[in-house]
């Protein structure tokens, strides 16, 4: 199953993790907190890989379909076997 999520990058933070995944209006909605500053993709690279973690996929089932230069991304995540629980709004 194909995911698609609107997702919200805060960068320069102290932490690398998911910070919210929810359902809401019937989209899913997500915010990404990294380390990684917002420079030649490094903060691309660490949302890829904690969004692949968080949905237990391989990194190359993650696409930035969206918003490669901004803090707001629309993201695919193919080969989702099972998505993780969503609290709704």
């Amino acid at each position: 199953m194909d995911v698609r999520i609107n997702l919200k990058v805060i960068t320069n933070s102290k932490s690398n993790q998911v910070d919210k995944f929810l359902l809401e209006d019937g989209e899913y909605k997500m915010t990404v907190r990294t380390s990684q500053i917002a420079e030649n993709g490094k903060a691309n690279d660490k949302v890829i890989e904690l969004v692949a973690d968080f949905f237990a996929v391989n990194k190359s089932s993650i696409h930035i379909m969206f918003g490669t230069k901004n803090k707001h991304k629309l993201v695919l995540v193919q080969k989702v076997k099972k998505i993780p629980y969503v609290g709704a709004k």
